[in-house]
């Protein structure tokens, strides 16, 4: 028997669309806070209880929303950040689509507290519409509660708590590395587990404080800046590589950043890529923080419901100026670089060679084949004339000094040698007190490699 057509009312439509727009608790955080920053933020807090599922709650010091308006900031396709087709083209914002507060009110217990410069006090209004006074400073408050409750089915496919954590926790990094100038505060289960003060300075000054807290330690010492751009087409490019000497097994720690905003571009991960081209050992992955800025018009961000993947204007343009840009930053690095060819990266242990090969015998017959070789002799004093001791605080395992231990990465990137193996291997330890063994014949091999590549 077929069923007739009917409208469906709103509650269903909006279940519906919120399937499309929250699908797990990292989505309403990414929501929550761009709807933030498109609010002029400058300071963020977030309270999660059982990995957003229980509890959630964002307080943010923006504009705030006036009474009159909350009742739609939960109506769907109510926005303030558009208001024509052709703003639709020309989005200078984070949300634009007016869907996501009555997506998570359909299927959660919302409750927004708001009070905007010039309003004597704040107004919260919940779910169901229901409006009346409160009390909250400047900026707005939003408590998400009993996240997909009127959603069984989407809440039963949902992971464990620990996989929705590090889904919220990959949405938090992008939010700290893309937005230096935000204090951000985020406590999970009543424990503060972020806690990152704005920076100040410059682009490469305010994101390099950054770097540390998202992808460690190591890259944040080592990054290689990296700028470019293409000015008849408005196209930058900014950020951050690893040098070729730190890697990953995957691609997870490239993050790539299109006008502020967070995204996944497989042609833009190809340009890194292959702009490191033989740098990297086979299977191995750069690490790199990348922020594009393009005009507005030349990429289209209404192509996924999420916004994370986008489509570009001229997309072999910003290939190229992404693989020109790499290629450049690495391409400098490795001419500034302590030339290997000269063995200035190692430091013996010895002044002379410990290692003095013997004197052949001499043969007791006199065979009509004469042998061509001769006895060899000892390495003459002055070929390692060159080298140095290592500092005598690493020989006895002591710390150096941040004097030192500068001094040793700049003139010795491979650590101090203490001696050799097999006659094959070379046993360094850098200043980080890390053991390094350098197969010298396949070093040998790189080297003419290197010198043969850069003569064409």
């Amino acid at each position: 028997m077929r069923n007739p057509i009917r409208r469906l009312d709103d509650t269903l439509a909006n279940q519906i669309a919120a399937g499309e727009v929250v699908d797990r608790p990292a989505s309403v955080v990414k929501e929550l806070t761009e709807n933030a920053l498109d609010a002029g933020a400058t300071s963020l807090r977030l309270e999660l209880t059982g990995a957003g599922l229980i509890n959630m709650v964002l307080t943010d010091n923006g504009g705030g929303i006036p009474q009159s308006e909350l009742p739609l900031a939960i109506s769907r396709h109510a926005t303030s950040k558009i208001a024509s087709t052709e703003d639709l083209f020309n989005i200078n914002t984070f949300g634009f689509r007016g869907e996501a507060l009555p997506s998570i009110a359909s299927v959660s217990r919302l409750l927004l507290t708001s009070r905007p410069q010039g309003q004597t006090e704040a107004w919260s209004i919940n779910s169901t519409g229901d409006m009346r006074p409160a009390a909250h400073p400047h900026g707005t408050r939003i408590e998400v509660a009993d996240l997909f409750y009127a959603t069984p089915a989407r809440r039963k496919f949902l992971k464990s708590v620990r996989a929705e954590s590090l889904a919220i926790e990959a949405v938090l990094k992008n939010l700290i590395l893309a937005h230096p100038h935000v204090q951000i505060t985020v406590l999970e289960d009543g424990q503060e587990t972020w806690h990152v003060p704005a920076a100040q300075g410059d682009f490469f000054q305010s994101h390099a404080t950054r770097l540390g807290p998202v992808l460690g330690d190591e890259l944040a010492r080592s990054a290689l800046p990296l700028y470019a751009e293409k000015t008849a087409l408005g196209m930058a490019i900014h950020g951050f590589l690893s040098p070729p000497t730190l890697h990953a097994g995957t691609a997870t720690k490239q993050l790539l950043f299109v006008n502020g905003r967070p995204v996944k571009d497989r042609s833009l991960q190809a340009a890194l890529k292959n702009a490191y081209g033989d740098k990297l050992p086979a299977g191995r992955h750069p690490l790199a923080v990348l922020f594009l800025s393009l005009p507005t018009d030349a990429v289209d961000v209404n192509v996924h419901p999420a916004k994370s993947e986008v489509r570009f204007h001229q997309p072999s343009e910003l290939y190229g100026l992404v693989f020109a840009a790499v290629h450049q930053a690495l391409s400098s690095t490795i001419a500034s670089a302590p030339q290997a060819s000269n063995l200035s990266g190692f430091t013996p242990l010895e002044d002379t060679y410990p290692y003095q090969p013997a004197s052949y015998p001499q043969p007791a017959y006199n065979p009509a084949y004469q042998p061509s070789f001769t006895t060899p002799q000892p390495m003459p004093v002055s070929s390692a004339g060159s080298f140095q001791l290592p500092p005598q605080k690493l020989l006895k395992g002591e710390e150096l000094s941040e004097t030192e231990h500068r001094a040793l990465n700049t003139q010795h990137p491979l650590g101090a040698a203490l001696g050799q193996v097999a006659n094959t291997y070379i046993v360094a330890e850098n200043a980080d007190g890390a053991l390094v063994v350098i197969d010298q014949h396949a070093a040998h091999e790189r080297l003419v490699y290197e010198r043969l590549k850069s003569q064409f």
